[in-house]
């Protein structure tokens, strides 16, 4: 049987079957470095949550780290080496502060830790800037504990 299809119509059909083809290329060029651009960031998203995190657990030991110690000077060496111990590797700038106003039996002893960590760090590539975290702990001290002898 033969074609009965206009000349005209068979190439506009195949000028579009031709413009399709570049649409799909093009579409694919744009999407791809968006949606990697997307995954990069839900990465990048992820692995702040998990320094906030360590950066929680370093404040929580360097306060019991604190509080079990018998002196306010012990207890301000005990936390700034717990906290730098925990954030090792994370954190470029680790700043410990003790409260020991309240260093008695019975009281409590609080520490803030802050970390400022590198995105290059935290994602794995070379990516500009520093996220910084902060958090505070407190931990009680034994109500029954030895005082040290003065």
């Amino acid at each position: 049987m033969p074609n009965c299809e206009h000349p005209l119509t068979r190439a506009r059909h195949r000028w579009q079957d031709a413009h399709d083809r570049g649409s799909t290329a093009v579409e694919l060029a744009l999407a791809v470095p968006i949606l990697l651009a997307g995954v990069l960031l839900i990465l990048v998203c992820l692995r702040a949550g998990a320094a906030h995190i360590d950066v929680t657990s370093a404040a929580s030991a360097a306060a019991r780290a604190a509080a079990a110690q018998r002196t306010p000077a012990l207890a301000d060496a005990a936390a700034r080496d717990s906290a730098t111990a925990s954030l090792a590797g994370l954190c470029q700038g680790v700043t410990v502060t003790v409260d020991d106003s309240r260093f008695a039996r019975g009281g409590a002893v609080t520490v803030t830790v802050t970390c400022t960590a590198d995105l290059h760090h935290l994602s794995g590539i070379n990516l500009p800037g520093q996220i910084t975290t902060s958090q505070t702990a407190t931990s009680p001290i034994d109500l029954w504990r030895q005082e040290p002898n003065p």
